[in-house]
């Protein structure tokens, strides 16, 4: 197996690296069975490259998540790796942070399925934070392409004010991370943050999507 580049291991996950699609990739995958498989997409090699998708989504086979770097990416290719249930699509040259950054947003979305017992049903945020689909409201949803674009859809798909310990709960992020990730939103105004006092105690500091708690 050709690896281009590692990530490392991510807590209790296993990724497979990243592979040409003319090295066999749902050989590849089938014989590692990883959570999440990093392919490479190089020009003339697109139709190689679906087809591997389509196997790897053949009945009997290993499922896994699939990252699909694509050097000079068409139009139909990348509407067709979309339809393929591709969790994301990269144009190449990517910036390994970039990369590191995408994969926690999609460890975070891995552990909160598995946080879940396998009967128990999702609410409309977990449904949302899972498939990245459109959010309930008629406003533009953020994309969860970075750490900043997690904590912003959670925050946008939420249906009331969080916490910063609220929003670091569904982002797998410490408090203190979480409320620098808030401030960054409420800096660039696409949140608002709001005091809410109570009878004793600290007051608590509360984050909203703007569009939802401004008027207009």
């Amino acid at each position: 197996m050709p690896v281009l580049w590692t990530v490392q291991s991510l807590g209790e996950l296993e990724i497979a690296g990243v592979v040409r699609a003319d090295a066999g990739v749902p050989d590849v995958v089938q014989a590692l069975r990883p959570d999440i498989a990093l392919v490479c997409c190089d020009p003339g090699n697109e139709e190689q490259v679906l087809g591997a998708l389509r196997r790897m989504r053949e009945h009997g086979r290993h499922q896994c998540d699939a990252l699909l770097v694509v050097t000079r990416p068409r139009p139909d290719v990348v509407l067709t790796i979309a339809r393929l249930g591709v969790f994301s699509c990269l144009v190449a040259p990517v910036d390994p942070g970039t990369l590191r950054e995408l994969l926690g947003v999609w460890l975070g979305r891995w552990r909160l399925a598995g946080r879940k017992e396998p009967d128990a049903p999702l609410d409309q945020e977990e449904v949302n934070l899972l498939v990245h689909g459109p959010g309930p409201t008629g406003d533009r949803r953020p994309p969860a392409t970075s750490t900043l674009g997690l904590v912003a859809m959670v925050l946008h798909d939420s249906t009331a004010p969080l916490s910063a310990t609220e929003v670091g709960r569904r982002c797998n992020l410490s408090s203190v991370a979480s409320r620098r990730y808030l401030k960054q939103l409420v800096d660039r105004g696409s949140a608002v943050m709001t005091v809410q006092y109570g009878k004793t105690g600290r007051p608590r500091h509360l984050y909203g999507w703007a569009s939802r708690l401004m008027p207009g």
